[in-house]
């Protein structure tokens, strides 16, 4: 956000995040302070909403380490064609390797939702 304030992004990239509705539709509510258990991973925070979800910060025991773990807003879900986008954008993701694009470990789905 930061980057977006120098460039003088911050209000346009406020406006999309707030036209997108997402942020009332979050798959997962995280209370400021507290962790949510999905699966074997730890949420922890909200770090970013967009038009086809919401990503979180997340702790993975297994691993060790801190990921970020990205699901479709439950709204969304009923959708064939953006629960295909998803799949579609995550295997795409997953088979690039390239320093400025985030690896894709897993896409799964959880309690109804897919991640």
């Amino acid at each position: 956000m930061q980057f977006c304030e120098q460039l003088g992004m911050h209000d346009a990239l406020r406006q999309a995040e707030d036209e997108s509705g997402v942020e009332d539709q979050a798959p997962l509510t995280i209370p400021p302070g507290t962790v949510t258990v999905f699966g074997h991973d730890e949420l922890r925070d909200v770090l970013g909403k967009g038009g086809c979800g919401v990503v979180y910060r997340a702790w993975n025991p297994k691993q060790d380490r801190f990921e970020e773990l990205k699901m479709i807003p439950r709204d969304r879900m009923g959708a064939d064609e953006a629960a295909r986008r998803f799949l579609w954008k995550a295997r795409t993701a997953s088979n690039l390797a390239h320093p400025h694009i985030v690896p894709v470990y897993h896409v799964d789905e959880l309690e109804g939702l897919l991640y």
